[in-house]
């Protein structure tokens, strides 16, 4: 008989996953787990990293890379089919890649591509894709000796203070910016020129995180460009408008949040009526998850399956996968009967989020239509309501 194996996940014998992160060894809940789409056997993993989980009283763990073999051995017809199956998802889909560009040459917005960017760029495309996406190697191109400038040139001694507290914080448990790692001195320069370039917003909390997942895939030039794109853009054809999440005021992050608030009682007015009940406050839950770009919340895989929809299709991506958790939640939420438990069970569901297509499929399959003009215009009003409340 066949056990109930719920889940595949990234693995190796390594210590550190192929992006730097320690491999996890806590246990998963198997209400967690998405095991409609295993069954149908649509999740994509990268060929060289398996291990298998186990249900055990209700839990899933990681089995050792032994313990697989000694399971391959009692079920060697089984798990060749699956791994075989595995190996020509990934195959199929990195030949969709490499055939587009052969086809394409280039990464103008249509359909097909809209297509593939929401089912994931592989990592071994990132690093040209995103520049192109956010509009950075235009700027990269353009005025290659600024951030040399940027980094030579004198920083306030708060900020620069504020960027050597925040780097001790970031990811620490990702090898690249451990102490003395040479991705720590990427991460300052980033941040150090960004500061410079742009003034106005100089340097913010959680501005860390982003430049440190970028300088995952990019080099620290481009890195830099990047950013500036993403957080405040000077050149792109992008509508990503989230200059003011991190300026003094943060209005921009209050402006968001109103407009959540006002989708959640749009289209889930239980999930709204239930959090007034026990006086939970959106930006709670929210603030965070926007400020940092969702990179702190989820795991890295999950994130960049994110990262990818919003730099091709703006902020609106932001949008989407907040309403998808909240839906994700729903019937979890209602159930929940205080304000500790509501919080918690949004902290528990997003580190635990290693389902990423049952994620996108949610935020764009069922909540619904999200037009920008709507958008656009529920910011307007969320615009108004904090001008008329702040002096």
């Amino acid at each position: 008989m066949v056990p109930s194996f719920i889940f595949i996940i990234i693995f190796s014998d390594d210590e550190y996953d192929h992006y730097g992160f320690e491999k996890s060894r806590e246990a998963i809940s198997v209400e967690d787990i998405d095991k409609e789409a295993l069954e149908k056997r649509k999740r994509k993993i990268e060929k060289k990293y398996y291990t298998f989980l186990y249900i055990k009283r209700q839990k899933i763990y990681y089995i050792p890379i032994y313990t697989y073999f000694r399971i391959c051995m009692c079920m060697r017809i089984y798990f060749r089919e699956y791994i075989l199956f595995i190996k020509m998802l990934i195959i199929n889909f990195l030949c969709r890649w490499q055939q587009y560009f052969t086809v394409k040459r280039d990464i103008k917005k249509n359909y097909y591509l809209k297509k593939l960017i929401r089912k994931g760029i592989p990592d071994k495309f990132r690093m040209n894709i995103w520049p192109y996406l956010l509009g950075s190697v235009v700027l990269y191109t353009k005025y290659p000796t600024i951030y040399e400038r940027c980094l030579n040139s004198e920083i306030e001694p708060k900020v620069l203070s504020q960027i050597e507290l925040d780097m001790l914080r970031t990811f620490p448990h990702n090898k690249n910016y451990q102490l003395n790692a040479q991705g720590l001195t990427k991460l300052r320069n980033v941040l150090r020129a960004f500061a410079i370039y742009k003034p106005k917003i100089n340097y913010c909390q959680s501005m860390n995180f982003i430049a440190a997942i970028t300088l995952l895939f990019l080099k620290e030039e481009l890195a830099f460009w990047s950013i500036v794109q993403l957080i405040d853009s000077d050149y792109s054809h992008k509508k990503i408008n989230i200059s003011d999440y991190y300026n003094h005021e943060m209005r921009g992050l209050r402006r968001d949040i109103i407009v959540i608030e006002e989708l959640i009682k749009i289209k889930f007015p239980n999930i709204y009526m239930h959090m007034k009940e026990f006086d939970v406050d959106v930006s709670w839950i929210c603030s965070e998850w926007l400020l940092c770009l969702f990179c702190t919340a989820f795991p890295i895989t999950t994130t960049l399956r994110i990262w990818d929809c919003l730099f091709y299709e703006g902020d609106k991506i932001l949008f989407r996968i907040v309403l998808a958790l909240f839906k994700m939640n729903q019937e979890k939420l209602i159930k929940s009967n205080s304000l500790e438990s509501i919080l918690y069970l949004f902290k528990e569901s997003t580190k635990n989020m290693v389902e990423s297509d049952k994620l996108m499929h949610t935020a764009f399959k069922e909540i619904g239509s999200l037009k920008k003009k709507k958008i656009k215009k529920l910011r307007m009003k969320a615009d108004d309501i904090i001008k008329r409340t702040v002096p």
